[in-house]
Order: structure tokens, then C-alpha cells, then sequence
């Protein structure tokens, strides 16, 4: 796992404003954005990207309150591609962040980052946060869409609770038919995540057809992890593939502090060709339960590594 400080959103400057000025609901519908979208630290609900042509460059697209428990949502169902070349906070290709409720959803198109950490702020490629403290739920939905990362510590699709404090809310990273790609150190390509309890609300990656690849070392290719109460599943189906080629970097890493671990391939591949790496990590401070109906294959020969499971394991 990264650094906390990896996730942490800055002090950005106030929205301009590229599609109106700010209200319950925001709709972007020009072919082109030159220097990206930007309602950070600002009231909207929705922000609707909706044009099927649209590229938006240099800088993401970013909506949010910040420090409000307003609920906020990026709606990208109409774009072509969001591709960003800057370093840090505005490198992120597209993100939702509040104490509320905080969303993105994503159908078709390419989002790619090529920027490096920067200012504490990593340029994610989809990203889903509840500041803390805060109640809200954390939800990223990635549909068909392209979704490349170049920098450390930059991953690709992103969702999590309580930077900066307590967070109550649930965490819920699902794709269906995606292909995400990581490149550097410490880089998941999926990531859901839950910091500073108590909490018991679930952290799930539900992965549906398609490829999750990692290339760097000590980026796991699909990582759920709590340090808390919350229970922790992750879920690979519809034949996708799971593919972490760096060392120290299992194809599915699940951790939960306090609570219970699920993890199930119940189609598709999960590899993982480094040293020190297993298909399938399981992590629990309770018990852990490991469901494989597809293929694990990891060049250290550890298909299912349940060592540091508390309470024991159930593999079938």
C-alpha cells in the first residue's frame, strides 16, 4: 500500500468553471476542453459529461465540495477520451470528492495519466473519495473504458474513505469489461480502500470481464484493503483477466484489519509472475475464505497465500 499522503487532496485553487457557473447539475457538451474541467471546491451535484466526440487534455476533470457533506458525481456515460499530462492533483483524469457521497461512473472511452506524484497528490486515473471526517459512501463504476496510468503510486481506477479522519461509509469499486493498466512502483490498477474508523461498512472490488495489469513492483493488480472493522470481498468474474507482473505484487491482495476477507475467482485468470507473489493474498484479523473456480498461477508457486490469516482460512 501507498503512503496516505499518495490520496491526499491539496489546497487547489477554486473551480473555473469551463461549463457554466456551478448548480445542482453541470452538463459538459463541448468537443474539446484544452485545459481540462474543474468544479473542485465547489457546490454542484452532477457534473454530466455528454458528448460522444469529447477529448479533454492537459488538465482532468474534477468535481467536488472538498470539505462539505454535500454528495457529488461525475456522470462520464458521452466522452471520447480524458487524457492528462500534467504531475499531481490536476494530473487525475476524472474525480468525485466529498465528506458526502462521492461517485463516478464511467462508460467507454480512454482515460489515461502520464503525470507523477506531486504536493502529496497523485494523478489517479478514476477516483472516488469521502474526505474525512465523514459519513458518505465511496462508489466507482468503469464500464468499457481504457484506463492507463504512467507514475508511481498512480492508480488506476480508485475508490476509498477517511483521508484526513473518521469515515462511516461503504466502499465499492465495480468494473465490468474494463482494461486498466498501471505502469509504476506502488501502483494498483484497482483500489478500494477504507482509513480511520471505527467502521463496519463494507470495502468490495467486484470485477467483471476484462484485465486489470500491473507492471511495477509492490502493485498488487487488484487491491481491497481496511484498517478497521469493515469486511473485505473481492469478486473476479465474465472470464477477466488479473495480471501483476511486478515483484512483491499478488494478482489479488485482500486485507482486512478486523474483520473477515472474501475473495472469489469464480472465472477468468489471476497471475502473478514476480518474486514473492502470490495469485491470491488474504490478509485478516479475523478469518479469511478463498473461493477459485478459474486458474491461479504465480511464478512463486503460491496460488493461494492465506499465512496471515488470523483466524484461519477456508479454501475450496
Amino acid at each position: 500500500m501507498a503512503a496516505a499522503a499518495n490520496f491526499l487532496v491539496a489546497g487547489a485553487a477554486l473551480a473555473a468553471a469551463e461549463c457554466g457557473p456551478a448548480a445542482p447539475s453541470v452538463t459538459c457538451s463541448a468537443a474539446a476542453y484544452g485545459n481540462g474541467i474543474d468544479y473542485y471546491v465547489t457546490p454542484i451535484g452532477t457534473l454530466v459529461l455528454a458528448n460522444p466526440a469529447m477529448a479533454v487534455t492537459g488538465q482532468g476533470v474534477l468535481s467536488g465540495p472538498r470539505n462539505t457533506p454535500n454528495a457529488t458525481s461525475v456522470m462520464a456515460n458521452q466522452f471520447a477520451s480524458v487524457k492528462t499530462s500534467v504531475n499531481g492533483f490536476y494530473g487525475r483524469g476524472l474525480m468525485a470528492t466529498s465528506t458526502g457521497d462521492a461517485t463516478v461512473e464511467v462508460t467507454g472511452g480512454v482515460v489515461e495519466t502520464t503525470g507523477q506524484p506531486a504536493g502529496g497528490n497523485a494523478p489517479i486515473g478514476v477516483l472516488a473519495e469521502v474526505l474525512g471526517p465523514g459519513s458518505g459512501n465511496a462508489l466507482a463504476v468503469v464500464n468499457g473504458t481504457h484506463v492507463t496510468t504512467q507514475g508511481d503510486a498512480t492508480y488506476g481506477v480508485m475508490a476509498y474513505t477517511g483521508f484526513g479522519g473518521t469515515a462511516a461509509g461503504s466502499v465499492t469499486l465495480n468494473t465490468t469489461n474494463a482494461v486498466v493498466e498501471t505502469a509504476g512502483v506502488n501502483a494498483a490498477a484497482l483500489l478500494a480502500a477504507a482509513y480511520h474508523g471505527p467502521r463496519t461498512a463494507p470495502v468490495s472490488i467486484s470485477m467483471h470481464g476484462g484485465s486489470a495489469t500491473t507492471k511495477g513492483a509492490t502493485s498488487a493488480a487488484l487491491t481491497a484493503y481496511s484498517i478497521d472493522q469493515s469486511p473485505v470481498s473481492v469478486l473476479v468474474d465474465g472470464g477477466g483477466l488479473v495480471d501483476a507482473k511486478g515483484v512483491d505484487s499478488p494478482g489479488v491482495l485482500a486485507q482486512s484489519v478486523g474483520s473477515t476477507v472474501d475473495v472469489q475467482v469464480l472465472s477468468g485468470t489471476v497471475q502473478a509472475a514476480g518474486a514473492n507473489s502470490a495469485a491470491v493474498q488474504v490478509v485478516s484479523g479475523t478469518t479469511a475464505s478463498v473461493t477459485n473456480r478459474g486458474t491461479l498461477t504465480s511464478a512463486a508457486g503460491d496460488g493461494i497465500d492465506a499465512s496471515k490469516a488470523t483466524g484461519g482460512a477456508t479454501i475450496t
